[in-house]
């Protein structure tokens, strides 16, 4: 803290570095308010609608709409730390980092084909579930589980894999990209 002695300028170490401390942390507590209330505001205007926009369509095609109804942006603050998370179902990850999926408590992963599945294109419901079944190598040379229907036809409904890989498809930061122009505008309006 400046101090006077005679016409010379005096800085006390001391008692200044306590005063600037003491500044510099109301600057950052009123910095963090400010972007606590930014980021909320892109969440709500910027962020949310263009992970809904993402999740219907033009990454992922929505089939019965409860990986978009679990995905929400939250803003945490701990200490002076501020993070943007992500909240979504279980698999929100693997759509978004990629995975390789591999039978937990069987030999093979059951794959619905469209006979199995409704016009959502979720399974209808579990193979074993479906009566009259039996496994064959298609021509292809893939294992599918094939229902009789009587009179000699069969329909296929499910193929069996060892594992299938699901590519990354970055649905989320895809969206933090697309809504970084509506930040920065909220930001500009903020100042």
């Amino acid at each position: 803290m400046p101090g006077q002695e005679g016409s010379r300028l005096v800085w006390d170490p001391d008692k200044g570095s306590m005063v600037v401390r003491e500044r510099l942390r109301d600057i950052f507590a009123t910095t963090i308010k400010s972007l606590r209330r930014v980021g909320q505001r892109w969440i709500d205007l910027g962020l949310d609608p263009a992970t809904q926009e993402n999740l219907s369509a033009r990454i992922l095609r929505r089939r019965t709409g409860h990986l978009a109804g679990s995905a929400h942006w939250r803003l945490e603050a701990k200490g002076n730390t501020l993070k943007l998370v992500l909240y979504s179902a279980v698999y929100g990850p693997t759509h978004e980092f990629g995975a390789v999926i591999k039978p937990k408590r069987a030999r093979y992963l059951t794959i619905p084909l469209p006979a199995a599945m409704t016009p959502a294109g979720v399974a209808r419901g579990p193979a074993r579930s479906f009566e009259g079944t039996f496994i064959k190598r298609s021509k292809a040379g893939n294992l599918v589980i094939y229902q009789h229907q009587g009179k000699g036809k069969i329909l296929p409904l499910f193929l069996l894999k060892k594992q299938v890989e699901i590519p990354a498809r970055h649905w989320a930061s895809r969206s933090v990209d697309d809504a970084l122009p509506k930040f920065s505008e909220l930001l500009a309006e903020e100042a």
